[in-house]
């Protein structure tokens, strides 16, 4: 059952990229920031409030730490990110929040569990991300759910960092999109009965897997969306991190389906994240459509 809001929409900007492979996700929220992403906000939305940014964490070798690079800097990232939602999820706010590598997720997934008991996450991504330090290359970026659920080998101050440990159990998380999946996480997908729907099928029926979302978002209080743009076909719309990816969706299917995460009553919250600018093409559609993406989400959740 849906908590009662009080009307807000809070955004919050999450600069960092110490979990990823390469600099330029840190940029994103002051890029889009300048092209007008907070005027499309507020025209859509009559109770928004911008909570500024978290600061800045840039991309570093971190040769000392190659299992877990820029830990202390992913950590931090994370509670501060946490401790700007904290107040607004209790009150119940929804808030968009805007990466930055994906390992900010953790920090909101920390503020909502301070806020409500019954927390369900739907994490849209290409990746599974639940590689653990021993079984990667060290960036964190695509180990956040294995944090998140505290697996064997985590790093205990990122998986520590909330109220409760685990933060959320894996019949709360719902893997759409998980297409490039490890040996390793293939096998913690079986050991937990993950709950995986993959890239093709978000294609082939996305109102069928969202009917499915909706009804498993029913038992929870609050329902967090998050959008790792790695989902994306690059070859359709050139923004993720990760350029090789072809066969993700293409731009025009992923907002059909933030479309229909939104409208569910539990939802509220929506990160995106892993957006590196600097591979767009074209910068100004690519401003333009990200910021009607995060537009449409918040007229959605207007009044």
């Amino acid at each position: 059952m849906a908590t009662d809001g009080d009307g807000r929409l809070v955004f919050l900007g999450a600069p960092t990229a110490a979990a990823a492979y390469g600099p330029g996700q840190d940029l994103t929220p002051a890029r889009l920031r300048t092209a007008g992403l907070m005027d499309a906000l507020g025209a859509v939305h009559s109770g928004l409030e911008d909570l500024g940014d978290v600061p800045r964490r840039e991309h570093r070798r971190d040769a000392g730490n190659e299992r877990a690079r820029n830990l202390q800097d992913v950590v931090a990232a994370s509670r501060d990110v946490a401790a700007r939602l904290r107040q607004p999820l209790a009150a119940g706010s929804r808030a968009l929040v805007l990466g930055g590598d994906c390992t900010v997720e953790i920090g909101v997934v920390a503020a909502a569990v301070a806020a409500v008991d019954r927390v369900g996450l739907v994490y849209v991504d290409y990746d599974a991300d639940l590689n653990v330090p021993d079984t990667a290359d060290g960036r964190l970026d695509w180990m956040g759910v294995a944090h998140l659920l505290d697996l064997d080998g985590t790093e205990s101050s990122l998986a520590g960092m909330g109220p409760r440990r685990p933060l959320l159990e894996p019949a709360d998380i719902r893997l759409l999109g998980a297409t490039n999946v490890t040996d390793f996480e293939r096998g913690q997908i079986r050991r937990d009965s993950l709950h995986v729907e993959g890239v093709e099928l978000l294609k082939a029926d996305v109102a069928t897997v969202t009917e499915r979302t909706r009804a498993w978002a029913s038992e929870y209080d609050v329902v967090l969306i998050h959008v790792d743009a790695d989902v994306l076909n690059f070859d359709d719309f050139a923004v993720a991190e990760n350029t090789r990816r072809v066969d993700g969706l293409t731009l025009a299917e992923l907002r059909r389906l933030v479309e229909q995460l939104a409208a569910i009553p539990q939802a509220r919250t929506l990160t995106l994240a892993e957006v590196n600018l600097d591979h767009a093409a074209d910068r100004a559609r690519a401003d333009r459509e990200l910021i009607l993406l995060m537009a449409q989400v918040a007229a959605a959740w207007n009044g």
